[in-house]
This record gives C-alpha cells, sequence and structure tokens, in this order.
C-alpha cells in the first residue's frame, strides 16, 4: 500500500505514552474565565470587531450603501499586543 500523501498528526514524533491534549492553553483560559461568569481577556478585541463589523453593515443596509464586510480585503480592527517588559511587538492569533 502507497500513501497519496504524508500526514503528519499532532503527537507525530511523540512518545507512546504521550497523553492527547484536549484543550489548547487558549481554551484552558476561556473555560476558566467562563466558569467565573466572565470573558476571557484576549476575547474582547475580537467580539468588539465583530460587532463593529454588524454595526456598519446594518448602517450601510439602511444608508443604501453598497459596501459589505465580507468583499474587503482589510480589517476594520486591528489589535497588536505589546509585552511591556520584552518591549517587543508579539505575534499572536486572536482569541
Amino acid at each position: 500500500m502507497v500513501a497519496l500523501r504524508v500526514v503528519q498528526g499532532l503527537l507525530h514524533g511523540l512518545l507512546l505514552n504521550t497523553p492527547y491534549v484536549t484543550k489548547d492553553h487558549l481554551q484552558l483560559k476561556r473555560f476558566q474565565a467562563q466558569n467565573n461568569d466572565t470573558t476571557y481577556v484576549y476575547d474582547y478585541p475580537e467580539m468588539f470587531k465583530q460587532a463593529l463589523e454588524r454595526l456598519w453593515n446594518n448602517h450601510a443596509k439602511v444608508s443604501g450603501e453598497q459596501w459589505r464586510g465580507e468583499e474587503r480585503e482589510w480589517s476594520i480592527v486591528v489589535c497588536v499586543c505589546v509585552c511591556v517588559c520584552v518591549c517587543a511587538q508579539i505575534v499572536r492569533k486572536p482569541g
């Protein structure tokens, strides 16, 4: 049997007794925040962006403009995480 493509999974190259990670770091932090009836702080920029896009699209519908958020190539909100102690920009995925 010949494989058509080589796909390496998350556990490729790890020991057999390595536990499977069911939640990543961000999911654990979100879960902890939800258990405390609050929102994970790094989720606020994405929620703000989504709410702003909804408002913008609703305004475009009401005013008759043709702008749609899905068709643009730029973002309304761009967030940058800067760590004060390191004094460098940290690139991380949203959330």
